[in-house]
């Protein structure tokens, strides 16, 4: 029911508008038939002027009854009975030309074509698809009937058909765009009355709006004059502030009268809308305005390294203007070109006499307006898209008031980019400027209030004087607030906002300040500060481009970074995140919020730091520690080496003897004359055995070697440990099993293997050794192969190692042996061999030495290690399982 009742209600109103247009188009189609009926008479003349008085007196009827038609229209109010009312008008015309037809040539007559202009005609007035169907039926119908009724039933058939043809689909194209037309008028009237109701809707919410900021912006103002008004109070009473609370307060007031200011301009917007802004208009020289607002912005030009100059001519110009309205234009353009104007740049204000008219041209130096925001630069609430203009605080409405204003005074203000660089404003204000038109303001509470202001307007646009030396001050002072390391940098663009974060922070850390990007990334990386509070939209960038600086250096890898920001866009919070934020700030925001997020950030990067340094130490004693262990290795190698002194000489030694009986041999022979091949065969044998045992001994004595890892077979090692420990072995039963190791290879150091296996052999020795000549000794060694590993097992019927040093003789420097036979090094550089190689070396003693090892005899002392194996050409492994894991050590 309450979809239908609207549906109802636009049917209803589509039909009287649609009545409304057949009204209109009824009289349109009258006046033409006024128009066409009589001019007829030319083709009358022409084609048939034997029938020319019947045709006359047609017309002249015809005539008659359209003109009557047109005054009912004009003068009777028809309702819905214009539908019926135009079909009979039209079908008049059609009933005479039927007529004419009937008195002249019948179906050849030229009047034919009259009707077919008739029917199309009906599409102009509006005719629905069934009243267009029922008119070209009735003008078909009044067309035989002319024909028939002249001849009678002996006419041409084909005559007749060709015309009843061309009637008929004319008849049909004109009930088609009647259709269409209707169709199309009801939803242009659909589309026009819901573009209707939302224009109604638009307007409402731009009341509402109007009404809203007006009724904000005088509520505003009730608080903050209440808040003015004290703080200027207790200022006025310096001898009960201290200092540092004068300074806070006076902050607190600037930053009021700022927040009044914008304010204002909502005021000036609402009255701009409802056209109550009046001039309070006063004559004055242009020249001394100009020099008066100069004069109070040179200190801003100043503290930015920026020559402000004016060029006025000398003779006095006169102009008739609101004093306080065009000084508050002047003060913001001046001030946006000292704003968006590089350091050691010039801003030029000038005053030209034109015909008419006075130009105020203010031209700086800076980047310039893009050309696409040219022409929306003085809309409302619309910012330039470069990033000084979006750093820049406001809400847009300076440029679109200052236009208003100087439109009220009969001029026009325009803006153009420079042809090198900048750009320049130009105010051009009328000299004979009648204000007849705008009579002085009633003293109402926001135009007084805006007198009033006029004078402490530039207190509010820019600094003082001590202002920008306290800030001069500040800035040159940053990197020394505190001794030592910084740890907090403010980087902001807002003097005051940057200055209040710095005093309040200074007592807690060292902290430093800077304005834009460039100071910001400089003051980091000179002071390397542990957290850094970055505003988001700064004059020379976007706070995200330090951001990326500063994760990009690898110096500021600890470093914290908060960012300020006004704006709640989830969107940049998010980007900034993804580049390396550590915590957001959303202003406003409260000193104590900043300081327990500060001092956190602070103590995590401290940690982070400190974590960071000795993680880096750790690696470099680690590396140390490595460097030491190849040097413990080497020098347990090289004492085994000393100990092996004896037997690797008795190795040397028989060779060398044998070579030398050779060579004695030799000479006989020779003297004799006798065959010398075989001597000179074992001459080469002795040498060829001498040269192995070096290069054995090289091998195992250099630590370059040591540390490749080759495929080798494991029973060359065994041979050549024997060989070196062969004269401590000399006294004892060696019980070697040659076929436990053919066949067996590993992968790893051979050098060190060899280590591992003749320090072993050499402890078993010396264990035996100390039983006495009389004791028969025995070492046994044995190789077991367990799926792909090896295990290697050396053990003597010695003493063995008693139970309480059992679980420490693998630890680094500890030793059973007497002062001054080693460092207790051995089986801990053995155990971390093994370990290195994959895997792993267990101790067992008995020090009874009754236990048996594989029913070969009794035991002191069993180690065993195990290796990992590789596969071989000897084809050690069985399966493809044991293949594939041999596959994936290699």
């Amino acid at each position: 029911m309450s979809d239908t009742a609207p549906q109802l209600d636009e049917l209803q109103a589509f039909e009287q508008a649609d009545l409304d247009l057949r009204l209109q188009r009824g009289k349109i189609g009258l006046i033409l038939g006024l128009f066409m009926m009589p001019a007829g008479i030319v083709l009358d003349l022409l084609f048939y002027p034997q029938f020319l008085w019947q045709l006359l007196t047609v017309r002249a009827l015809t005539t008659a009854v359209l003109a009557a038609g047109l005054v009912v229209m004009l003068w009777v109010p028809l309702g819905r009975k214009i539908r019926w009312a135009s079909l009979g008008l039209v079908l008049f015309p059609a009933l005479a030309i039927a007529l004419m037809i009937y008195l002249t040539d019948a179906e050849n007559s030229t009047y034919f074509v009259g009707l077919t202009l008739l029917m199309l005609l009906i599409q102009l007035l509006g005719f629905s698809a069934a009243e267009a169907a029922v008119y070209c039926g009735l003008v078909v119908v009044a067309y035989l009937a002319a024909i028939y009724g002249n001849h009678g039933f002996s006419v041409s058939g084909n005559h007749v058909a060709l015309g009843t043809f061309f009637l008929l689909a004319t008849s049909a194209v004109s009930v088609v765009v009647c259709h269409l037309n209707l169709r199309n008028r009801r939803t242009e009237f659909l589309l026009r009355r819901t573009l209707d109701e939302k224009n109604h809707q638009l307007e409402e919410l731009d009341r509402l709006r109007a009404g809203f900021l007006a009724n904000v912006s005088h509520e505003l103002r009730t608080p903050l004059s209440l808040i003015i008004a004290p703080i200027e109070e207790i200022l006025s009473t310096r001898q009960t502030v201290t200092p540092q609370m004068g300074q806070t307060l006076t902050l607190v007031r600037k930053n009021a009268d700022r927040l009044r200011l914008l304010v204002d301009d909502l005021l000036d917007v609402v009255r701009l809308d409802h056209g109550v802004m009046r001039l309070d208009v006063e004559e004055v020289d242009a020249r001394e305005f100009l020099l008066q607002i100069i004069r109070t912005l040179q200190p801003m030009a100043e503290d930015r390294q920026i020559k402000l100059v004016a060029e006025l001519q000398t003779a006095p110009l006169d102009l008739r203007l609101d004093v306080a309205r065009v000084e508050r234009v002047l003060m913001n353009l001046i001030t946006n070109s000292l704003k968006f104007s590089p350091e050691k740049s010039t801003v030029r204000v000038q005053l030209e006499a034109r015909e008419r008219a006075a130009a105020i041209i203010v031209s700086d130096e800076g980047p310039g307006i893009p050309e696409a925001d040219r022409v929306q630069i003085f809309d409302r609430f619309f910012q330039a898209s470069n990033n000084r203009a979006r750093a820049s605080q406001g809400l847009g409405l300076g440029l679109a008031i200052a236009r208003e204003i100087v439109r009220s005074h009969g001029g026009e203000i325009e803006a153009h980019n420079n042809p090198v660089k900048g750009c320049r404003f130009v105010v051009t204000l009328p000299l004979e400027w009648d204000p007849a038109d705008h009579p002085p303001a009633s003293q109402t509470e926001d135009t007084a209030a805006t007198e009033r202001r006029t004078n402490r307007l530039t207190s509010r646009a820019v600094p003082s004087v001590e202002e920008v030396t306290a800030d001069a001050r500040a800035i040159a002072a940053a990197r020394v607030i505190k001794e030592g390391p910084q740890e907090l940098l403010v980087i902001d663009d807002e003097p005051d906002l940057r200055h209040y974060l710095v005093d309040s922070l200074q007592s807690e850390f060292a902290t430093a300040g800077a304005a834009t990007c460039a100071q910001g990334l400089a003051l980091a990386k000179e002071l390397k500060p542990a957290c850094i509070l970055l505003d988001l939209m700064l004059p020379d960038g976007s706070g995200l481009d330090v951001l990326k600086a500063v994760r990009a250096d690898a110096t500021l890898r600890d470093t914290k970074v908060v960012m300020l920001t006004a704006n709640l866009d989830e969107t940049i919070k998010i980007d900034a995140l993804r580049l390396g934020a550590d915590d957001f700030l959303s202003k406003p925001f409260g000193i104590t919020e900043v300081r327990t997020r500060v001092a956190g950030l602070v103590r995590s990067s401290h940690l982070q730091g400190l974590l960071r340094r000795e993680r880096e130490e750790l690696q470099q004693s680690l590396v140390r520690l490595r460097e030491t262990e190849v040097k413990l290795f080497q020098s347990e190698k090289m004492r085994g080496l000393g100990s092996l002194a004896a037997g690797l000489l008795h190795e040397i030694n028989n060779p060398v003897h044998y070579t030398l009986l050779a060579i004695r041999s030799l000479k006989k022979d020779l003297a004799a004359g006798r065959d010398t091949s075989e001597v000179v065969g074992d001459i080469e044998s002795g040498v060829t055995r001498v040269g192995q045992i070096l290069d054995e001994l090289r091998n195992f004595a250099y630590p370059e070697q040591a540390q490749l890892h080759t495929e080798f077979r494991l029973v060359d090692v065994v041979r050549t440990s024997l060989r070196f420990t062969s004269h401590a072995t000399r006294t004892i039963a060696l019980d070697v099993a040659d076929a436990d190791f053919e066949g067996l290879f590993v992968r790893g150091s051979q050098i060190q293997i060899g280590q591992v296996l003749v320090n072993l052999i050499t402890n078993s020795a010396t264990a035996i050794q100390k039983q006495g000549d009389k004791f028969s000794g025995q070492i046994t060694i044995r190789a077991r192969r367990v799926r792909d590993r090896v295990q290697v097992m050396v053990a003597d019927n010695g003493p063995g190692i008693p139970a309480a040093d059992l679980s420490r003789v693998l630890e680094p420097f500890y030793s059973t042996a007497a002062p001054g036979s080693g460092l207790g090094l051995g089986l801990s550089i053995c155990d971390t061999i093994i370990r290195n190689h994959g895997g792993s070396l267990v101790l067992t003693s008995n020090s009874l030495g009754n236990t048996e090892l594989n029913n070969s005899g009794p035991r002191g002392t069993e180690v065993s290690f195990d290796l990992p194996l590789v596969l071989s050409e000897g084809n050690l492994y069985e399966s493809s399982s044991h293949r594939e894991a041999d596959s994936v050590r290699r």
